[in-house]
């Protein structure tokens, strides 16, 4: 099998004190993926898809910036003008005309102003400033004694002279500058928008967020950040990227962008925003392949307009969109992928097996102490399984296995794994009693259930045992529905028998076809574990399980 990964997850991990804090930096990173957007175009018309928004996956709503070659609007699209593909397949979408007249705050942050960027931060007002048209409204704010440099105006020549080489009034916060023009939004036109330009590291309080967030929601502004990467300042990777994030209102597609460029990538930085925050249409649609199993999809959407092609493309990747599994097993995690059911379609006619290592970390050889669950099933879109079939293995760190199938029901929702013998099928059951030299276990007759076991040999040492085991169960599963309304995935948890935090370890995480686990093959072989395996193999069309799932 390799060298084994040693990760642990049984003990209950926290991120509060991380999601408190929401300094900038942090702030970026957490945010950081962004899919990659191509606009294309031709001498009459310009296209970018702006945003791609995954959070109700199936469904996918898809921004988009249409415009002439005069880098103005171009409004009246009917349905009919675009056809969109994702991964070659055509997808029924829905069409809806977003552009309005915007007015936007434009901040750039003391970290800019002054002559020092000088020559920077202009460049960046001009190209915001590019954007504007018919009624339109830009503001210039900076951090000098008039905060309000420009006042609201859709003069392009009057926001050239933006006042950025003020001298800076250090008294000023972002903090103030960010509510000040929120509040100067307010008796605007139409959708308001902020966008604050930085070079600073740490910039920005989660208070001023809140407010923003409290403002009347016909008044409320997105806000949306340009952090400059100096030649200085260490980077490891930059990219552009946009996120729902936890305060942002989330209406009729509002957003919060958040782009993070070098210094010689302002100007591009400063018109992703622009172009975002210009978008003309959204288009929505149930993706053809329903499975949010990791698997990149490609689209690519064609304009026809005025006897005129122009398309643009991008991509994006959605992960298992479920709420976190709870079966049960308090503040033990469960760790998950899904499957992409199309990938299992002989399942019932050649059958699976689903084997992985399992490692007790410091448990006593005289009583049962801990539990590995390893599972696979079907759960609704909503995140549970009640009345459906999973097929699941049961070792404990005596090594007696029990693998059987489970109906859950919802009498008992969040008691699942404490209480499987009240939803076991008693048909539907091996075991094997590891004092009893019994490592596998066939069923008999028409069984769904069909082998259990263990691969080899486990041993005590000092009344602990700390070596690895490696666990398998094979089984027919029930008809698998492909139509996107049934999610199927694979798991592993654990609990303890004593209610004593106690760890166990997971690797090599394996599913197959067939009803005998088997070395690594080519073409039996749907899920890979340990990263060292050198075997010659046929990529599979879903991601690897990680030794350390999700």
């Amino acid at each position: 099998m390799g060298t084994h990964s040693n990760k642990r997850y049984f003990p209950q991990f926290t991120c509060a004190a991380f999601l408190k804090a929401l300094a900038a930096l942090a702030f970026f990173l957490i945010f950081w993926y962004r899919p990659e957007t191509a606009g294309a175009g031709n001498e009459n018309f310009l296209l970018d898809i702006t945003t791609v928004k995954t959070s109700e996956f199936p469904k996918i709503d898809i921004s988009l910036y249409f415009r002439n070659a005069a880098r103005e609007s171009q409004n009246g699209l009917s349905s009919g003008s675009f056809v969109l593909n994702e991964n070659r397949v055509q997808q029924s979408v829905n069409v809806t005309q977003i552009s309005q007249t915007i007015s936007a705050a434009l901040i750039i942050d003391s970290s800019l102003a002054g002559g020092t960027h000088g020559g920077l931060s202009k460049k960046i007002i001009e190209t915001a400033a590019d954007y504007l048209e018919a009624l339109d409204k830009m503001a210039i704010f900076t951090f000098c004694s008039e905060m309000c440099a420009v006042n609201f105006t859709g003069d392009k020549s009057r926001l050239a002279g933006d006042g950025s080489d003020k001298a800076i009034d250090y008294a000023r916060t972002p903090e103030e500058l960010i509510a000040f023009a929120a509040e100067k939004l307010c008796g605007q036109m139409g959708k308001k928008h902020i966008v604050y330009v930085t070079a600073a590291s740490c910039f920005i309080d989660e208070a001023v967020l809140e407010n923003i967030k409290a403002i009347n929601e016909s008044d409320r502004p997105t806000v949306n950040f340009l952090k400059i990467n100096l030649p200085n300042e260490i980077i490891s990777r930059w990219g552009r990227f946009q996120q729902d994030i936890p305060w942002a209102p989330d209406k009729e597609g509002t957003y919060t962008a958040v782009i993070n460029v070098t210094s010689d990538e302002a100007e591009t930085g400063i018109r992703s925003i622009m172009d975002i925050i210009k978008s003309n249409y959204r288009l929505d649609y149930i993706s053809t392949q329903p499975y949010s199993n990791g698997r990149k999809r490609s689209l690519n959407l064609n304009v026809s307009y005025l006897d005129t092609l122009t398309s643009a493309d991008t991509e994006y990747t959605v992960n298992f969109n479920l709420p976190e599994l709870d079966f049960g097993v308090g503040s033990n995690p469960v760790f998950y992928q899904e499957i992409d059911p199309a990938v299992l379609e002989r399942s019932a006619e050649l059958g699976l097996t689903l084997s992985a290592n399992v490692k007790f970390i410091n448990n006593r050889g005289a009583s049962k102490e801990t539990f590995a669950h390893i599972g696979f099933g079907a759960f609704r879109v909503n995140g549970r399984p009640e009345e459906l079939s999973h097929s699941i293995l049961t070792i404990d760190n005596l090594f007696n296995v029990c693998a059987a199938r489970y109906k859950f029901s919802g009498s008992l929702s969040d008691q699942y794994l404490k209480s499987l013998p009240l939803y076991r099928d008693q048909k539907e059951k091996l075991e094997l009693d590891y004092k009893e030299k019994l490592f596998i276990r066939s069923s008999a007759g028409n069984r769904a259930i069909k082998k259990a076991g263990i691969y080899w040999s486990p041993f005590f040492r000092e009344d602990k045992f700390n070596q690895w085991v490696r666990v398998f169960i094979s089984f027919i599963p029930e008809r698998l529905i492909t139509d996107g309304s049934l999610r199927y995935a694979i798991y592993l948890c654990g609990s303890s028998a004593d209610a004593s935090e106690r760890e166990i370890a997971f690797d090599g995480v394996q599913l197959q076809y067939g009803l005998i686990p088997t070395i690594f093959t080519e073409n039996k072989t749907i899920y890979l574990g340990p990263e060292d395996v050198k075997k010659p193999m046929i990529q599979p069309l879903n991601p690897r399980v990680e030794y350390q799932m999700k």
